[in-house]
């Protein structure tokens, strides 16, 4: 009769070995915060480019347009994310450089998590004058507040050493918001 509790203890020791050794099985997909800060490069460098899809925010008061191949991307660019989420602009503002060169804040506040982890109320991407998105904010600037994007996002480490988000913008169309939808169903079965 004593076997049981015996065979139970040891077990439980094997079980909590087999975690501290890191025989855990790893998810797929975006991690949030706590997947270790990486270096920006390579494929995922192209899927979080800084960029915002052509028709995300169309001018006055027409709706978004759908970007077919920015929808084709959607599952690489769940895979490289943190996370992603649908948010508001909720204030643009421009920051100098240097005489001639300026960079753009865009704070966002998140209203609906897709996938992954929400970063907090609120998210703040940096606008890069190479960056791609930065001629589209720099046209809109204030006129983007009140729009709502899809955000993919990580956190990257800069040539300096400290933490920056990357990002791509999307609109929250029907499609998108179904294809990362769907995305995230058939990763769940993976």
């Amino acid at each position: 009769m004593r076997s049981r509790p015996i065979t139970q203890l040891v077990i439980a020791a094997t079980l909590a070995i087999a975690a501290a050794a890191g025989c855990t099985p790893s998810p797929k997909g975006p991690q949030g915060p706590t997947r270790p800060i990486a270096s920006w490069a390579g494929d995922e460098a192209k899927l979080l480019d800084d960029g915002i899809d052509v028709g995300a925010v169309p001018l006055g008061d027409a709706a978004p347009a759908r970007d077919e191949a920015s929808e084709e991307l959607v599952p690489q660019r769940i895979e490289a994310s943190d996370g992603v989420v649908v948010a508001k602009v909720i204030a643009v503002s421009a920051e100098p450089l240097s005489d001639k060169r300026k960079r753009f804040r865009v704070e966002l506040s998140v209203t609906e998590t897709l996938a992954g982890k929400a970063p907090g109320a609120t998210l703040e991407l940096e606008i890069a004058p190479n960056g791609p998105a930065f001629g589209t904010v720099r046209a809109l600037d204030a006129r983007l507040i009140g729009r709502r994007l899809v955000v993919f996002y990580r956190r990257y480490v800069s040539e300096d050493g400290e933490a920056i988000t990357h990002f791509h913008l999307s609109p929250p169309t029907k499609e998108m918001l179904e294809a990362v939808g769907l995305h995230k169903a058939k990763s769940q079965f993976d």
